[in-house]
């Protein structure tokens, strides 16, 4: 067991490739047991959330003319900490994109709902 303290900018909770990407994103600091690190790059399980700076849910839908519409929702220390905690995945650093972002993706992905009133999406 290795205890890793890392701060990253978005945690993925599903990824369909072109399509769908739910994450929350922010500056989130987290206590992982990292299983596997090869410097920026690994794998781990997160223990605790520590704190979270500008924390918002977004889920990001691809349409079939290539644009996004995304959907953005504030979230709360308690609400993520319910999301995560416990959970698996894979976290990379992308020096490639304007700013850089440091990024956990789930091992078991779940979308995040979010349908504000009136859209076409919603209820």
């Amino acid at each position: 067991m290795v205890l890793k303290e890392d701060t990253f900018t978005e945690i993925v909770t599903f990824e369909y490739i072109m399509w769908r990407k739910s994450y929350i994103g922010g500056e989130i600091r987290v206590l992982l047991d990292v299983t596997e690190d090869t410097g920026k790059n690994g794998k781990g399980k997160i223990l605790d959330i520590l704190s979270a700076q500008r924390p918002y849910l977004y889920d990001d839908y691809t349409d079939l003319h290539g644009g996004v519409d995304s959907f953005c929702k504030r979230t709360t220390l308690e609400e993520i900490k319910s999301m995560l905690v416990g959970r698996e995945g894979t976290f990379e650093h992308d020096e490639k994109t304007i700013p850089p972002t440091h990024c956990f993706k789930l091992k078991e992905q779940f979308p995040l709902d979010i349908k504000p009133k009136g859209s076409p999406f919603g209820p």
